[in-house]
């Protein structure tokens, strides 16, 4: 029976490329803002925990043992999944670009680009998927791993490159002092 339900969870993650959420999101052909990013991962988030809930859950309700078994299943493989899943949206956000837009408000004389907000909206899907508790991840890897998003969000939003975005450069006359400021 143990075999089985391995075999069978298995099998799912498998069909899920091993991977919680997948980066569809980045093969949509028009870009999409920082929000339905994260709307689009997170309920794919979801959508992974429901397969298992109604798949899996029922099979080891009865003893103690089976659910103790299916507990560390669980965790060994959502914790495998968790980690192939943020490997692969760092590589997205790394390797793919136009994919996002951001929105940029003229305030007064300046451009203002809302980092933070930016920078929530696309750490949020990793934060959820860490919060389950059959992910075991440490406060180190956690800390690690937001690092590591942070610094790949910091490198796309650096304002040099920004500031070489030709649209950009067109609406530089139209700003006093041609300067562009970030709002954090």
């Amino acid at each position: 029976m143990t075999n089985a339900v391995r075999s069978k969870i298995r099998h799912i993650i498998e069909e899920r490329q091993n991977l919680i959420f997948n980066d569809s999101w980045a093969t949509i052909s028009e870009p999409i803002n920082p929000k339905e990013v994260k709307d689009i991962i997170c309920a794919q988030i979801t959508a992974f925990y429901e397969v298992f809930k109604k798949k899996i859950d029922p099979l080891f309700s009865d003893t103690e043992k089976k659910k103790k078994f299916l507990e560390i299943t669980l965790c060994q493989e959502y914790t495998k999944a968790a980690h192939a899943s943020i490997k692969n949206f760092i590589k997205t956000l790394q390797n793919y670009h136009g994919v996002i837009f951001i929105e940029c408000w003229l305030n007064e004389d300046r451009l203002t680009v809302p980092l933070r907000m930016i920078m929530e909206e696309l750490k949020a899907p990793i934060e959820l998927m860490l919060k389950n508790d059959k992910v075991k991840i440490t406060p180190e890897e956690a800390e690690d791993i937001n690092e590591q998003i942070n610094s790949v969000i910091e490198k796309l939003l650096r304002i040099d490159e920004i500031y070489k975005i030709p649209i950009l450069f067109q609406f530089l006359n139209l700003i006093k002092n041609e300067q562009v400021c970030l709002q954090i």
